[in-house]
C-alpha cells in the first residue's frame, strides 16, 4: 500500500485521505514532515497528536556462484497511528528513512540496512531490520522494527511523522 505525504495530510492509495489525526476530535492545523526537521510550537499549544512511521529494512544481496540464491526481505518498520504528547516548546522531528538493499555478488551479496527511525519529543518508533545477504544458503529477513502499539509500516509506505494540534 502506497502512501503519500502532502503538506496537508496523507493520501492513501486507495484515494482515501487523512488530514487530521486520527481519535475523534476536530484539530485545527497539522504539519506533515517527510525529513528531519523543527516543528515550532504555537503560542498555547500544550499537547499534541502524532501519527508517525519509521523506515523499513532493505533487502539482502543475491548471489549465483552456488547457484542462484535470494537474499533475505528486509524488516517493516514499526508505525503509531495516533498518540498524544505534551509540549511545552518547539520540538525536533526525526524521519528514519528507508534500508538501502545490498549488493549481489558471485558467493556472497551484501546485506541490507536497517532502516531509520522515526520520533517526535519522548515517542519513538523503530525501523525496520535490513535483511541478511545469501551465501551459500538463502538469506534470512531482517526483523520488524518496534514501537508504543506493535503496528507496522506498509511496504511502499514513506516514513513520516504528522504533528496536529
Amino acid at each position: 500500500m502506497a502512501v503519500t505525504l502532502t503538506s496537508t495530510g496523507i493520501t492513501f492509495s486507495d484515494g482515501s485521505t487523512q488530514n487530521a489525526a486520527a481519535g475523534g476530535g476536530t484539530t485545527g492545523s497539522h504539519q506533515a514532515f517527510n525529513s528531519t526537521g523543527i516543528w515550532n510550537r504555537p503560542a498555547g499549544v500544550g499537547a499534541v497528536s502524532v501519527a508517525m512511521a519509521a523506515g523499513n529494512g532493505g533487502s539482502g544481496g543475491n548471489t549465483h556462484g552456488w547457484g542462484p540464491k535470494s537474499g533475505g526481505s528486509g524488516g517493516v518498520g514499526a508505525a503509531l497511528p495516533s498518540t498524544l504528547e505534551a509540549v511545552n516548546g518547539n520540538m525536533t522531528v526525526t524521519v528514519g528513512s528507508n534500508g538501502n538493499s545490498g549488493n549481489s555478488a558471485a558467493y556472497s551479496g551484501n546485506s541490507g540496512s536497517s532502516g531509520g527511525s522515526s520520533s517526535f519529543g519522548t515517542i519513538t518508533v523503530n525501523g525496520g531490520g535490513g535483511g541478511t545477504a545469501a551465501g551459500y544458503s538463502p538469506g534470512s529477513a531482517g526483523g520488524s522494527g518496534n514501537g508504543p502499539v506493535g503496528a507496522i509500516t506498509p511496504v511502499g509506505t514513506t516514513p513520516y511523522v504528522l504533528v496536529s494540534w
